[in-house]
């Protein structure tokens, strides 16, 4: 939210109403905060469940093999 209210606030700068020297570096910043928003909310959870999901299995696997039984 933080990160949409910032490229909203460079939105002036970024359509040169405010000079035309500040205009790259506006949308320059607004690309990086809206690319940094996108893996932040997307990419990181997406590649957690991957890894989490393969850590499990493995766990379980271990559970279920004859090595782990115990004799009594």
């Amino acid at each position: 939210m933080t990160s949409l209210t910032t490229a909203g606030g460079m939105l002036p700068l970024a359509t040169g109403s405010a000079g035309n020297y500040q205009a790259p570096m506006a949308t320059f910043i607004i690309s990086g905060l809206l690319f940094a928003t996108v893996i932040s909310l997307v990419l990181i959870p997406a590649v957690y469940r991957l890894f989490s999901k393969t850590e499990r299995k493995e766990h379980k696997d271990m559970e279920t093999s004859p090595i782990n039984t115990t004799a009594g």
